[in-house]
């Protein structure tokens, strides 16, 4: 088959529909064939073709399935072989199919397409930019889709997803509250025999209570200067109280004082009795 492909794109170089048609066949058939081999060069080889496909195609709204093609083998090989410029052409990709789709039922898709690849990049480069951009990009993927379609489930998980990333990084309340709103709508609309319903009914109890750690960590650190200044008033007051307390309990200055004067005078008067005992025992010997 690819062979056959490969041929057909060799043999029609003057026709450009058939020769588009046949490029989106090759690149469907290698990529079909390295998902079932791993080897990479398959991805290359259907990198290449959509990107033939691409070019051949005018910008309109024939263009979208292509450009999503390219955008999803472009996001195979960076997650391979990490490379950024991977990831950059592979959003462009999807902007541009984003840009050529009608506001309709086709394009959700390409939006929560979009939403993931730019919330990879926050991943890699730490852009609050990009996560900001993805969560944008899934709540139309959101808002587009009716509840009744199967995908809508997996919108609203990925955008719940997307705002506690961004809340654990800017600690918004809303965000949190955002994400608990969109998950438990995505348990809700996931039918019971899904093998994800029960992941996202485990998913909304840890941000369930998050929430709960949330509010108690923003009290605590609400509360936390007030209990440190009662401290000190407390350790204030504590330190009044001792120093009225010593002091009732020491002598009075005035006694400190009367006594100190006391001890003068009694000095004075011993030096002067033991003056007049002097002189009386002078004139005594002065008669003998």
């Amino acid at each position: 088959m690819i062979n056959y492909y490969q041929k057909e794109v060799e043999r029609a170089p003057g026709n450009k529909g058939k020769k588009q048609f046949n490029l989106r066949q090759l690149g469907d058939a290698l990529q079909e064939r390295f998902e079932r081999l791993d080897d990479l060069g398959d991805l290359e080889g259907a990198i290449s073709s959509y990107h033939k496909v691409v070019e051949f195609t005018p910008d309109n709204a024939d263009k979208v399935p292509h450009l999503h093609r390219l955008g999803d083998a472009l996001q195979e090989r960076f997650k391979r072989l990490d490379n950024l410029g991977d990831l950059d052409v592979a959003i462009t990709s999807y902007q541009k199919a984003v840009e050529f789709t009608p506001d309709d039922a086709r394009k959700p898709p390409h939006l929560h397409q979009l939403g993931g690849a730019l919330q990879v990049r926050f991943e890699r480069l730490d852009s609050l930019g990009d996560l900001d951009a993805a969560i944008t990009n899934h709540q139309k993927a959101v808002e587009f889709t009716p509840d009744n379609d199967p995908d809508k489930p997996l919108f609203l998980d990925d955008l719940g997803g997307a705002q506690r990333v961004r809340f654990d990084r800017l600690h918004v309340p809303q965000d949190l509250e955002n994400a608990i709103s969109n998950i438990r709508k995505a348990a809700e609309l996931t039918p019971d025999q899904h093998q994800n319903k029960l992941l996202r009914i485990t998913r909304l109890k840890e941000l369930e209570e998050a929430k709960i750690k949330s509010v108690k960590d923003r009290e605590k650190e609400y509360n936390e200067p007030k209990l440190v200044k009662v401290k000190h008033i407390a350790a204030e007051k504590e330190s009044e109280a001792k120093s009225v307390e010593e002091e009732a309990c020491s002598q009075p200055r005035f006694v400190q004082e009367a006594k100190a004067k006391s001890s003068r005078i009694d000095a004075l008067v011993a030096v002067y009795a033991g003056l007049k005992t002097w002189t009386a025992r002078f004139r005594l010997c002065r008669r003998r």
